[in-house]
């Protein structure tokens, strides 16, 4: 979980920092131009178990975006979902990068750095190679790659884009998180794991700006969104062979455990309780909420225990629109939260701080956390 800060109320935050600080100035997105509903994914998959059907329709999803064409079927060629994840990620990511860029004022040339995540395909060169030219970046951009890391990844994509910030000033650091699940079905009518993950993954990009700003020089692109922080890990590796994904017959086939939810549940209760109690905070200290919705039990679960009630409704809405597009899902949720204004609908505060949680979990099992304010 990183954290996250909403600046919106205060017009002079960037006029007042005393400190090198890093700040959130815009979020892209991009989805394929093909909407299908759960049944019309059921039916274009193959599947005919009325097991899995049940599972496609509970899944809390109304509709998703998919590289798919309506007149085409999902394939089992393993040469074909190669090809179609490097078409599909440059495409989606570079579409979710121009418009983080557009919204921030800026071209490809002002980019520093591009940090890229995503784990369902590989390429070399990685994706911040390949959109790092499509951009237009300059030959002298540093570029990185978090591979593998599943639905956290965002979180540590922007951690490093704050400390590239922070240790330089006024350049400015770009993150794409891209996965095209579509390239990682794997459709077997006997198996119930790889067809929740089916049922629930769809296709995706998100980007954000990065900027640092101290005493000495402020923020050269505008107002922040949002001022990142502190970023906090807590991994449970005994259930690091519960989810991810793993190599069969030259693709990827996902493994996703029946026992996730009962291993990743408390472990997130815990979690922000233990954040909480760190900075002698209450759930009503928090103003904005922004959870990854890895299923729609993991979102019951924090409704029913936590009492958070409409504060998820931004992770709700982006399970219902677009369903779980791993990586990039948490940023979807982040701009829900800025386009929706939710802050501005909950009751006002004592306290003189604004405070922010973002949270996302992925494989490991891995729960990302964190907490900022503005005063």
């Amino acid at each position: 979980m990183a954290p996250w800060i909403n600046a919106s109320h205060n017009p002079n935050i960037w006029l007042v920092l005393s400190m090198s600080i890093a700040g959130l100035f815009s979020i892209g997105t991009s989805v394929p131009p093909f909407t299908y509903s759960q049944e019309d994914i059921f039916r274009k998959a193959g599947y005919r178990s009325k097991a899995i059907q049940r599972i496609f329709a509970g899944a809390g999803i109304s509709k998703r975006h998919m590289c798919v064409e309506p007149s085409d079927t999902v394939q089992t060629d393993p040469q074909w979902f190669s090809n179609h994840y490097c078409k599909w990620a440059i495409l989606l990511g570079a579409q979710a990068a121009r418009q983080a860029l557009e919204q921030a004022g800026l071209e490809g040339p002002e980019i520093d750095y591009l940090v890229a995540t995503s784990c369902t395909g590989y390429l070399c060169p990685g994706i911040s190679q390949r959109l790092a030219k499509e951009l237009g970046l300059s030959p002298r951009a540093k570029t990185a790659n978090l591979v593998g890391m599943g639905c956290n990844a965002a979180v540590p994509a922007l951690e490093r884009a704050k400390e590239f910030a922070e240790q330089h000033p006024g350049q400015i650091a770009l993150v794409v998180c891209v996965e095209i699940s579509s390239a990682a079905y794997w459709i077997d009518d006997q198996d119930l794991e790889s067809a929740v993950g089916t049922a629930i993954f769809s296709d995706g990009a998100a980007a954000a700006i990065v900027q640092a700003s101290d005493e000495n020089q402020l923020f050269s692109i505008g107002k922040p969104v949002f001022i990142l922080e502190k970023f906090e890990t807590y991994s449970n590796r005994e259930s690091i062979g519960k989810m991810g994904f793993y190599n069969e017959q030259g693709r990827l086939k996902i493994l996703l455990s029946k026992d996730i939810p009962d291993d990743v549940l408390p472990l997130i209760k815990t979690v922000i309780e233990g954040l909480l109690k760190e900075h002698r905070l209450t759930f009503p200290d928090i103003h904005h909420w922004i959870i990854h919705p890895g299923g729609r039990k993991i979102l019951e679960y924090l409704d029913q225990e936590l009492h958070l009630g409409n504060r998820l409704q931004a992770s709700r809405n982006v399970l219902s629109q677009f369903g779980n597009m791993s990586s990039a899902t948490v940023l979807f949720v982040a701009k829900e939260q800025i386009q929706s204004r939710l802050s501005e609908r909950l009751p006002k505060q004592e306290k003189d701080a604004d405070y922010g949680v973002v949270m996302a979990m992925g494989p490991g099992l891995t729960v990302e956390r964190g907490l900022d304010t503005v005063h």
